[in-house]
């Protein structure tokens, strides 16, 4: 008579414990879990390795583009700078760049392109080639891209930022994770292709000008005309 394989043991080892659970939490805050996350339909979904709810109120983060400029010159290169202020921290984020009142379901609802200045940090994210992301999910305060902006006529771009600081916090695009930037008119340029050479006064002038000195005896007393 054949008897039954023996039942696995597992080993309870405290040392195999120790090692396997911080394993298990990285490879839960890898891109292989994002399946397991749900996903909006659209072109491009920022899927968030956070599976609570939103946060208010994170002054603590910031989205700064280099020189604080209100307006975008079309095809200048710009730097963009993610932080977060001491003691706060982030593991991961997405960040990208949509013309106004766009969802960011269609390819041509994005604008500019991001370059990526060191790829230890930062990446673009398989599933959405326009979007940035972390290279790696650990702690970090800063981050920095490089935003070409789009070509002439786009109008207006929000760049927007999301945070993710634990699986179960995140923050999103409001307030200071945001960072609106419009097209610079032509007529605000200042600078002319070619300097005007030809400058020459024409005419005759006449000017009137009337001199105020504030000279007193008291206060420069040498040298002050006496009547």
């Amino acid at each position: 008579m054949r008897l039954p394989p023996a039942p696995l043991r597992l080993s309870r080892s405290p040392a195999l414990l120790a090692l396997a659970l911080p394993l298990a939490a990285v490879l839960a805050f890898s891109d292989e879990t994002l399946d397991k996350v749900p996903k909006s339909e659209g072109y491009c979904s920022r899927i968030l390795r956070a599976q609570g709810t939103r946060r208010e109120g994170y002054t603590e983060f910031s989205l700064r583009v280099e020189g604080d400029p209100d307006f975008y010159k079309p095809g200048t290169s710009y730097r963009v700078t993610l932080s977060a202020a001491t003691p706060s921290y982030f593991r991961g984020f997405t960040l990208i760049a949509l013309k106004e009142h766009r969802e960011g379901d269609k390819e041509e609802d994005h604008a500019g392109t991001f370059q990526i200045i060191d790829e230890e940090e930062t990446q673009f994210m398989s599933n959405c080639p326009v979007a940035v992301t972390e290279s790696t999910p650990r702690r970090r305060t800063r981050i920095q891209v490089f935003w070409v902006a789009p070509p002439a006529g786009t109008g207006c771009v929000i760049l927007k930022a999301s945070i993710v600081q634990k699986r179960i916090i995140y923050f999103q695009d409001e307030g200071s994770l945001t960072k609106k930037l419009c097209e610079q008119d032509s007529m605000f340029d200042g600078v002319t292709d070619k300097p005007i050479l030809d400058c020459c006064a024409c005419g005759t002038a006449k000017y009137r000008l009337t001199f105020y000195g504030n000279w007193s005896e008291k206060t420069h007393p040498k040298d002050y005309p006496r009547e």
